[in-house]
């Protein structure tokens, strides 16, 4: 069975009640996703400059993209999103969970992706 409906799901209602975002719906999660994209990219193009053994382009890279060096910690939150969606799979395909218990669990799973999407972005401003 499916996670079940909350009231904001029904027709009627659902121009009414606008469903907090959470999981992969939260803007804080799709920010995380975007720069990790931005900065795979980046370092991409650094590691060709690096493989190329132009040094003196790929420090000068560097420099104009320091943010180059948040792309582990990116790499890790990415992972961690990927685990998460891997267990919200998990719990919609279940047949030993109520709708209402799927619900939850993936609402509580979504929850802590805004959580870490948000502690994400605050130690990235942080270390500008």
């Amino acid at each position: 069975s499916s996670p079940a409906k909350g009231l904001e799901d029904t027709a009627v209602i659902k121009d009414i009640l606008i469903r907090e975002p959470i999981g992969s719906n939260a803007e804080s999660v799709n920010r995380v996703y975007n720069i990790y994209s931005s900065t795979n990219a980046k370092l991409n193009t650094l590691k060709k400059f690096a493989k190329e053994g132009d040094n003196e382009k790929s420090d000068l890279y560097l420099k104009q993209h320091p943010e180059i060096q948040y792309a582990n910690t990116l790499s890790g939150a990415i992972s961690t999103f990927s685990d998460m969606n891997k267990v919200v799979n998990i719990v919609r395909n279940s047949r030993d969970m109520s709708p209402e218990e799927k619900r939850s669990k993936i609402d509580e799973i979504g929850r802590l992706q805004v959580d870490i999407a948000e502690r994400v972005l605050s130690a990235l401003n942080e270390q500008k």
